[in-house]
């Protein structure tokens, strides 16, 4: 019998490389129904370069692009296409330790 999916949630991982850019890594599942298994799941990996305040993540053989606001020790993350992840994307914050 496979895992139960009872949970939504991401996880995105930043660090700087030693050329400045910065490696975007990530991952995300979006439960629409627990009891029946119905879930999306994605992936993200690449690298971004930052400009300011921002950085902008594109995978072209995805469609995926995130736009990255680090400001106020948070992340603000926002889909600028609804492909990679669907009609339930939204901008989210993430609080950061560092």
């Amino acid at each position: 019998m496979g895992k139960e999916v009872s949970k939504t949630g991401a996880e995105i991982n930043i660090p700087l490389l030693d050329d400045g850019q910065l490696r975007i890594q990530g991952d995300a599942i979006f439960v629409a129904n627990a009891e029946t298994g119905a879930a999306n799941t994605g992936d993200l990996d690449g690298t971004a370069k930052l400009e300011g305040e921002n950085a902008y993540f594109v995978d072209v053989d995805n469609d995926c692009r995130l736009t990255i606001l680090f400001a106020n020790r948070s992340l603000t993350v926002t889909e600028d296409s609804k492909a990679a992840a669907g009609p339930q994307a939204s901008p989210s914050e993430i609080p950061t330790s560092a």
